[in-house]
């Protein structure tokens, strides 16, 4: 896991986009032992349809970049291999229409194995983004796919039983917004990402105590003592002002004002409203499944991550939002 971590924040200094492969790929070698840790817990078929399908797909994505590295000097294949480049990033990052594989395998990984495929990994891949970018027609072509991915996210959420799932999707939506934040300014992206990584680790640290990953039922196997915890990430989630995630997307729109990026604007503000009913729905359910007592205290670290939760989505996005 550490490996694979450092590997993906190297691709950060690389100076060529043949070396991007090569961290990349790296990056993904090192992390399957992590992705495979819980392989006796949950069986192997979910090892296989979780590990196996997102080793395959980050492979191919990093087929199509190798491919396009190799052959962009030829002026006569340039534009197949932007569009190999283009389409070998989105399908690393899950953005639409090549988001097929997030939900699948992360319905079948444990939960420090979606925030570093959801979250860590894709950030780092993301810095990446100005060797694709830098022309105008794969520009056009990456802004599309994270104007599709803010949208679509959201919508399938209102679908999804399952926990993790409804994580796959959340996963695409705040993909797309930071794919969308980079192509503006990296600025905007790291704030964004920042905020989005933080209330990830709190939401998964508590989820994680839950025995079931179906939405109606998980509720009933979460301690009592994170109730105000998960309620103030239920509501950062859903974009209450002044919570967290409202914050973010409050600087997210005003940038896209600034630069007068009216279909952002729109794609924000409409992905923000149903996001909101979702989590609202996901929020309500599993709060009202919640026991009325707990049958043991909470113990140091909980009551850490559990205040901790409640700073964070209180006074952590106004803090960073005054600082941006």
């Amino acid at each position: 896991m550490l490996l694979g971590m450092i590997f993906a924040l190297f691709i950060n200094f690389v100076t060529s986009l043949f070396w991007v492969w090569v961290m990349m790929d790296l990056s993904t070698i090192f992390l399957i032992p992590f992705l495979c840790c819980g392989m006796s817990l949950t069986g192997m078929n979910k090892w296989y349809k979780g590990s196996a399908t997102y080793f395959v797909v980050q492979f191919m994505g990093s087929a199509s970049v190798l491919y396009s590295s190799l052959t962009l000097w030829e002026s006569s294949l340039s534009v197949i291999s932007l569009l190999f480049l283009v389409s070998g990033f989105m399908l690393k990052l899950g953005l639409f229409p090549l988001h097929f594989w997030v939900p699948r395998a992360f319905a079948n990984f444990h939960y420090p194995a979606i925030y570093f495929t959801g979250v860590v990994q894709k950030v780092f891949i993301i810095f990446a983004l100005p060797y694709v970018d830098s022309v105008n027609f794969t520009n056009k072509l990456i802004g599309l796919s994270a104007f599709f991915s803010i949208l679509y996210g959201p919508v399938v959420m209102f679908n999804c039983t399952n926990i993790k799932t409804f994580l796959g999707y959340s996963s695409i939506n705040n993909t797309g917004l930071m794919v969308a934040c980079c192509i503006v300014t990296k600025y905007l992206f790291v704030f964004y990402a920042i905020c989005y990584s933080v209330s990830m680790v709190f939401l998964l640290m508590i989820l994680g105590v839950c025995m079931s990953d179906n939405i109606k039922e998980m509720g009933a196997s979460l301690p009592n003592f994170y109730f105000w915890g998960f309620l103030s990430l239920g509501s950062s989630f859903s974009g209450f002002p002044p919570f967290t995630d409202f914050c973010a997307k409050f600087a997210v729109v005003t940038v896209y004002v600034d630069y007068k990026m009216w279909i952002f604007v729109l794609a924000v503000l409409l992905s923000s409203l149903v996001n909101l009913l979702a989590w609202i729905w996901v929020t309500v359910s599993i709060i009202r499944a919640m026991p009325a007592e707990d049958y043991c205290g909470p113990t140091l670290v909980n009551k850490c991550v559990n205040n901790g939760c409640i700073l964070w989505n209180a006074m952590g996005g106004m803090l960073l939002l005054y600082l941006y």
